[in-house]
């Protein structure tokens, strides 16, 4: 643990094979990052993190956070990306793939709070479904609009999402044509 006791001073970590990581690691690293200064965390792979324990993370502000990659983090919850919108309104680029528990509130969240999210990948998001979305494309009945990060995203990976239809990809590109979307078979949404 002494290496999260001098955290506070980093400004990115990195752990890439976290499956022997328990949630004392996170809760210890919660006590000492500093918002301010921490700009990249990636934490794979850590199967026995529990949401608990990454609520517990996120519930402080986090503001110059930019980019975060919980790939195969298999306990997390839709409940953590919503703190995670309010934690980090800034991120940049957003990676959680392989993430059993998620479906869509969490992603809802941050496409519509985390206004300045230029990639977001949730490659094999089993449970994702299209209500994610849904609210920030024009209605036909000339509906409002949710404030969204798809003005300004490059890049929204959902392939292998089993619950995100061809229709609403197809829906997505026409609205944000400068999305490179890339549906089930990790092919390029085109118009």
């Amino acid at each position: 643990m002494k290496l999260v006791q001098e955290v506070e001073r980093f400004e990115e970590l990195q752990v890439f094979f976290g499956e022997e990581l328990r949630d004392e690691f996170v809760t210890e690293l919660a006590r000492h990052v500093i918002g301010d200064s921490f700009k990249r965390f990636t934490l794979r792979k850590a199967f026995n993190i529990t949401s608990p324990a990454f609520s517990l993370f996120f519930s402080k502000p986090l503001p110059s956070l930019l980019h975060l990659n919980l790939d195969e983090c298999i306990l997390l919850t839709d409940d953590v990306l919503v703190d995670i919108s309010v934690a980090c309104p800034y991120l940049e680029s957003f990676t959680a793939t392989w993430c059993p528990q998620l479906r869509y509130l969490g992603v809802k969240c941050l496409v519509g709070r985390c206004l300045r999210l230029r990639k977001l990948n949730m490659t094999g998001t089993k449970k994702l479904t299209d209500e994610a979305f849904l609210e920030f494309i024009p209605k036909q009945d000339g509906g409002k609009v949710g404030e969204s990060a798809f003005r300004v995203m490059k890049k929204l990976n959902l392939e292998s999402c089993d619950y995100v239809g061809d229709e609403l990809l197809l829906k997505i590109k026409r609205c944000y044509p400068h999305i490179k979307i890339y549906n089930y078979f990790k092919e390029e949404v085109e118009l």
